[in-house]
């Protein structure tokens, strides 16, 4: 007769615990990804076709004129954005509910908990959304001509790789939530576009009407949107571009486009960072308890079943 629930304490066949599930299942999860190199191999290629593109589109904007890199930068800076969000919450999702009949079925069986599975899944699969934003950013900061400093570089490496982290956190929750691999692939369009739309460039903050204001600060994308732009344009003053002599350009200061769009209010670098990191916490413990739900829904439907 087969064993159905998993770990239940009444059912499991097998006592292991945590401590020993956990360094099995890591390697074999990790000797599955390690195994299976066309997965990377499609993730490095996009990076560097987005990191083209990206640079032959904005190349050397500091050369530009003065509304020009003004526009521009805000621009990539958002296309930096919604790209590290939208492709790592569909690549995660798509990947994740690959992976899901496996985990249920073994789940089912008493092989292991869920613990063990979910933080080797997500240990395995953490590099690759580390590394790529941060190579994204290596081969397109500096080609493109954003702020010099070298702490800000770093630090915007910081948010992209949060944003990458927030993006993968988005599609884990809604494969955990939805069943159905179709399903899946249309509320996560339907819960990124809103924060978009929200983040600050699309409709300025100060005009935003009172009573749907406050939607502003349940979209992620805007604490990530926010940092990248404080972090680009504070204490910065933006030439008038490589055509105009030193001698008779005025320079902007980077605090008239924050203002711009009304930015100045919407907390520091660091605040918006925090939070950002906070969010992509809380969306992964939505994941966990979302599993743990549907584990024990499947459970109960088998149960049911056999009656």
């Amino acid at each position: 007769m087969p064993r159905l629930g998993g770990f239940s304490l009444e059912n499991r066949k097998y006592r292991s615990t945590f401590a020993e599930q956990f360094p099995l299942i890591l390697q074999r999860t990790a000797r599955h990804v390690f195994r299976d190199k066309m997965i990377f191999g499609v993730r490095l290629v996009q990076t560097l076709v987005f990191a083209v593109i990206f640079n032959l589109i904005f190349w050397k904007i500091v050369d530009r004129d003065q509304n020009a890199q003004m526009q521009d930068r805000v621009g990539v800076l958002f296309l930096f954005t919604s790209n590290l969000v939208m492709y790592n919450a569909t690549s995660s999702l798509t990947l994740f509910i690959e992976d899901r009949p496996r985990f249920e079925r073994e789940y089912r069986s008493g092989l292991y908990g869920l613990p063990a599975f979910f933080f080797s899944k997500i240990g395995v699969e953490l590099p690759a959304y580390i590394i790529m934003p941060t190579l994204l950013m290596a081969t397109t900061y500096w080609v493109m001509g954003l702020n010099p400093g070298a702490g800000r570089f770093f630090i915007c490496c910081l948010i992209s790789v949060l944003l990458s982290l927030s993006g993968m956190a988005i599609g884990l929750a809604t494969a955990s939530l939805c069943r159905d691999l179709s399903v899946a692939l249309i509320v996560v369009p339907t819960v990124i576009m809103p924060m978009l739309i929200f983040c600050g460039l699309f409709v300025n903050f100060g005009g935003m009407p009172v009573w749907i204001r406050w939607i502003k600060w349940l979209s992620l994308v805007k604490y990530g949107f926010v940092a990248f732009v404080k972090n680009e344009l504070e204490d910065v003053p933006i030439g008038c571009g490589a055509n105009v002599v030193v001698a008779e350009c005025i320079p902007v200061p980077g605090e008239t486009v924050i203002k711009r769009l009304s930015m100045e209010d919407q907390g520091s670098v660091w605040l918006n960072i925090g939070v950002l990191a906070a969010w992509a916490l809380v969306l992964v413990m939505l994941t966990y308890f979302g599993l743990r739900r549907m584990m024990r829904v499947g459970h109960e439907g088998a149960k049911v079943g056999k009656m």
